[in-house]
């Protein structure tokens, strides 16, 4: 129950919702075909028909109308369940080690001093680290599956801090402070490690880069909107292209140049119409 917070009823969250819900789809697709094919066998079938009480589609649990629930339906809900709860955990166990290793390498006197000159983070967490690749990135956690609270937490690397000016600074905590208000950040691990368990799927790889696509798009909308500095973004997505970092949760840049080039021309246009 403590997981209903991780999913909030917007746009992109619904997409999301849809994106995991395919992928559960797949692994309950996945394990009826190996149930099949176990049923089949030439060796396990013939010890199948020896042992008819293995045979679980004809073990019924129970009715729902004229819909009879067998134990193998009931087997294979319960084995994608399972494989959905292990990689919740999993997902919420790496994001706890990234913010306890965030906040150990946190310079408290620079974090402190941006959070109070950007209100607008309101209560999400920032983290200053030390590292000479210019970096920003945000996540979500949850502290406890009985009593949760959403930790939201943005990073940002002193190398980042280095090559940009204080307005496009500000602008980059406003664009990653929009993934973790627009929720983004709350799913995005777990879709990581879901991905990272089931590789061969072309077409939710191509769904979810869209998805990422959508909510760097709105996410720069709203960064736009909280600073009035469409343009700042821009030169800070530029400067940002010479020094392509390693994706990590919600990475400032993500996807291929060629769209990170669409989101900086689609910047301009607002500065044009401003």
């Amino acid at each position: 129950m403590g997981f209903y917070y991780l999913f909030k009823r917007d746009e992109s969250s619904k997409a999301q919702v849809f994106l995991l819900t395919s992928y559960g789809i797949i692994s309950s697709a996945f394990l009826l075909i190996l149930v099949t094919i176990w049923h089949y066998h030439p060796v396990w079938g013939e010890w199948i028909h020896r042992h008819p009480e293995s045979h679980l589609s004809e073990i019924v649990i129970f009715h729902i109308g004229p819909i009879h629930v067998d134990l193998l339906t009931v087997a294979v809900l319960g084995a994608t369940a399972l494989f959905y709860t292990l990689a919740i955990i999993y997902s919420q166990m790496k994001l706890r080690i990234l913010y306890y290793e965030m906040e150990r390498r946190d310079i408290a006197t620079l974090s402190t001093q941006l959070s109070s000159t950007h209100r607008f983070l309101g209560s999400s967490r920032l983290f200053v680290v030390e590292d000479p690749s210019p970096h920003a990135f945000s996540f979500s956690r949850i502290t406890s599956i009985f009593s949760p609270t959403v930790i939201d937490t943005i990073v940002v690397t002193t190398g980042l801090i280095s090559i940009l000016n204080d307005d496009e600074l500000e602008v980059v905590l406003a664009h990653e402070h929009a993934h973790c208000h627009n929720h983004d950040t709350r799913y995005a691990h777990l879709i990581v490690t879901l991905r990272a368990l089931m590789r061969y799927d072309p077409v939710l790889k191509l769904f979810e880069n869209r998805l990422n696509f959508h909510q760097e798009l709105q996410a720069d909308t709203r960064a736009a909107e909280i600073t009035g500095k469409p343009r700042d973004l821009a030169m800070a997505l530029l400067k940002l292209m010479e020094f392509r970092a390693v994706p990590m949760a919600t990475n400032l840049i993500s996807g291929s140049s060629q769209l990170t080039i669409l989101r900086i021309e689609r910047l301009i246009t607002m500065v044009a119409t401003c």
